[in-house]
Order: C-alpha cells, then structure tokens, then sequence
C-alpha cells in the first residue's frame, strides 16, 4: 500500500507570526501508526521540504523513500498516485 506522505517546514517554522503552524511530529507518527493498522505492506513515499527532519524524525516506521528536490507540481502528482496521503498544513 503506498502512502504519500507531504512535509512542509522550512518556511513555515519562521512564519508563525503570520498564523501559519507546523504540524507536530506526533501527528506526522499518529497517521503513520493508523496507516500501519489498517494496510499490510505500507511503504511511505516522502516529499517536501523536510528530507533531514523527516529521517530523523520518522525512520522507525520501516519503508520509507523520499524524493528530493522533487518541483511542488512533480511532488502534487507523485502523491496523487499512492493509495493514501498524508498532509497538513501548507500542502
């Protein structure tokens, strides 16, 4: 089952002031955790701006790839062909 999974931060984390929010690491971990309930097989597909962030952060969940340096238009269609996704704030 591939899940996509979007993180935006970079810019976000200096914008706070304007309203805008990261999504917390527990969330990023909870939806993962749902997604490993209920599909066997899961394989996480990662884009954004996040690669270290998200390597630190959320390697414990087994396959994991990330795309790098993927255009937000190529990342939208990657997403756009898994079984499931993941986003938050900013997708």
């Amino acid at each position: 089952t591939k899940i996509g999974i979007h993180i935006r931060r970079g810019d976000f984390l200096n914008l706070a002031y304007q309203g805008r929010t990261v999504a917390p690491t527990e969330y990023y971990k909870k939806a993962m955790q749902l997604m490993l309930s209920r599909h066997d097989d899961c394989v996480f597909i990662v884009t954004g701006n996040a690669k270290t962030w998200a390597t630190e952060e959320l390697s414990t969940f087994g396959s994991l790839f990330f795309v790098d340096n993927g255009l937000p238009h190529e990342d939208m269609y990657l997403l756009s062909a898994c079984d499931h996704v993941i986003v938050s704030t900013g997708t």
